[in-house]
């Protein structure tokens, strides 16, 4: 054991743990050592005597070290407070059984909204936060294996679809739905204009005709079977998207337009 020195710490020496630690110890021997002997006869009252000074307070200087103010207003340091050597790990506790509270909703997550053609023929992504990222070029990889066909879905909800189309008086067309909604009028585009044929014989004079809202809407009706045999994406798309996802998109893409080609 260390011996008690009255000397330390010295004033303005830098407070050290196992220093005060080994005084205190010391100390603490010296009294302990003392034999107790039998009580004495009370003493006469003494004259009181002189406040002593005490520490106040130890607060932080600002710059991590410690300041102490003593009881008679005089103050020492700033003082570095050096840590002892680390303890040993202590032993693990017992998990709780009783769940800790909820924690707070977190900032909801940026994800894709949209992926479009920049007309170019590259991709741009467009996030949820508004921003976006692009343009990339999308490149096609090699044509996978067919995959073996699944089993019998079950039986979807009633599908609406086209149950006419009709002249809305103008020469535009309306397309009315199943479930009774309307759409249009539509003006019906035709495509770019191809080269000028020969010139045929002149043909005998027909009976003047027009085109018949069911004729229109048996050319039209069939049109929308085309694209039956693209699957959904089924896509979960990552934040922020991977090349790959990027990739399934453009082929869902390609292969939605072939399907649409007459």
């Amino acid at each position: 054991m260390a011996t008690f020195d009255p000397a330390r710490p010295h004033d303005g020496s830098t407070i050290e743990a196992d220093e005060l630690r080994d005084q205190f110890n010391s100390l603490k021997g010296l009294v302990d050592a003392v034999p107790a002997g039998p009580p004495g006869a009370d003493g006469s009252p003494g004259t009181n005597g002189a406040d002593g000074r005490g520490i106040a307070e130890v607060y932080d200087s600002g710059d991590g070290r410690a300041m102490v103010r003593m009881s008679d207003g005089t103050l020492y340091g700033p003082f570095i407070v050096a840590s002892g050597p680390a303890g040993p790990q202590g032993e693990r506790g017992a998990d709780s059984t009783t769940p800790g509270p909820e924690g707070a909703t977190g900032p909801e997550g940026r994800h894709v909204t949209n992926v479009r053609d920049n007309g170019d023929g590259r991709a741009i992504v467009d996030m949820s936060d508004g921003s976006s990222f692009g343009p990339f070029w999308v490149a096609s990889g090699p044509q996978g294996d067919r995959g073996s066909d699944g089993g019998q879905g079950p039986a979807g909800n009633d599908g609406r679809s086209i149950v006419n189309v009709r002249d809305s008086g103008d020469g535009r067309a309306i397309v009315d739905m199943s479930d009774g909604g309307s759409y249009g009028p539509f003006s019906v585009a035709g495509g770019p204009a191809g080269p000028p044929g020969n010139e045929g014989a002149q043909g005998q004079q027909g009976p003047p005709g027009e085109v018949t809202s069911q004729q229109l809407s048996d050319a039209i009706l069939g049109t929308s079977t085309s694209t039956n045999a693209v699957q959904l994406l089924g896509l979960t798309v990552s934040d922020p998207p991977t090349q790959s996802e990027l990739q399934a998109v453009a082929n869902k893409m390609d292969e939605l337009i072939n399907a649409m080609r007459r």
